[in-house]
């Protein structure tokens, strides 16, 4: 991504290379104007990729529940942030994400699911409209993956696959799905 992304907001005057993910190369960026941005970029990614984290992270905003951060612009192969700075976490930002995410959970819809497949990493995520959360969850966020990792499928006679056991999930019933969809 060139200076023309930070438009407005004056020239880089430095990028620094920052730790985590595993899909993009990550970095703060800093501009004359004091504005700084994190940036990740990838190559090789599913087209739509860093498009859907985009409206994804627009829709956890709009909750108002957690803090998360503003896209500023997003393209084939990159998705430029504002920066929330870096700290040490402490005890009480991990008990305010408990609380965030706790809020989060408590708002209710109809439906499990999301109006559109997205991603977790590089990997399809598909999020079908579903009236039955615990299946929804067995289905699309536990077993979906176990094929996903290598060395990992499900094979027959192993000791309590997940598989054979959906039923357990049925102490979940209690869960309602977010609201905003269908």
């Amino acid at each position: 991504m060139s200076d023309s992304g930070c438009r407005g907001h004056g020239s880089v005057t430095a990028t620094e290379r920052l730790c985590g993910g595993t899909i993009s190369a990550t970095s703060r960026i800093r501009t004359t104007t004091g504005t700084s941005y994190v940036l990740k970029e990838s190559v090789g990614l599913p087209r739509d990729l860093y498009r859907l984290e985009a409206q994804g992270l627009r829709q956890l905003a709009s909750a108002y529940c957690l803090l998360t951060p503003t896209v500023h612009l997003h393209g084939r192969g990159f998705l430029l942030l504002k920066d929330l700075g870096n700290h040490a976490w402490t005890a009480g930002d991990w008990t305010a994400l408990g609380h965030g995410l706790a809020r989060l959970h408590q708002q209710t819809g109809e439906l499990f699911g999301y109006h559109n497949d997205n991603y977790l990493g590089s990997l399809a995520q598909r999020n079908p409209w579903t009236a039955d959360g615990p299946a929804f969850f067995a289905e699309h966020r536990l077993l979906r993956w176990l094929d996903a990792i290598p060395g990992q499928g499900r094979r027959p006679g192993r000791r309590a696959e997940p598989q054979r056991q959906p039923h357990r999930l049925g102490r979940l019933r209690h869960l309602r799905p977010l609201p905003g969809q269908p």
